[in-house]
Parts: structure tokens; sequence; C-alpha cells
């Protein structure tokens, strides 16, 4: 992920959709450098969707 490899990122959100595809999918294709991110939030919905919001 270029933007956050540049440290142009400081907030990150990803929603995970429980379902199954068969295959596995790469949330970053061209890689992701060693950065830390703290877990400032989860939030979970009735459907099963988890939101998960990182900080640095």
């Amino acid at each position: 992920m270029e933007l956050s490899n540049q440290n142009l990122l400081d907030k990150m959100l990803l929603t995970v959709i429980p379902i199954t595809i068969g295959g596995r999918i790469s949330l970053f294709p061209n890689g992701f450098e060693d950065t830390k991110w703290n877990l400032k939030k989860v939030q979970s919905l009735e459907t099963g969707v988890v939101n998960l919001t990182y900080e640095r």
C-alpha cells in the first residue's frame, strides 16, 4: 500500500464481511511495510460485519 509505505496514512478503517469466496484475496497485493498500527475501535454489526479502526 503505497500511501502507508510513504507515511501518508494515519487512520485506517477495515471492514470484515464474513463470506466464503473459495479463494484468497490479498488486501494489499503490492505488500505492506512493517508499521505500527493500534486498534482503536471495534464495531460489530448484527449482520456479522465487523468494522476495525486502526490509527498510528
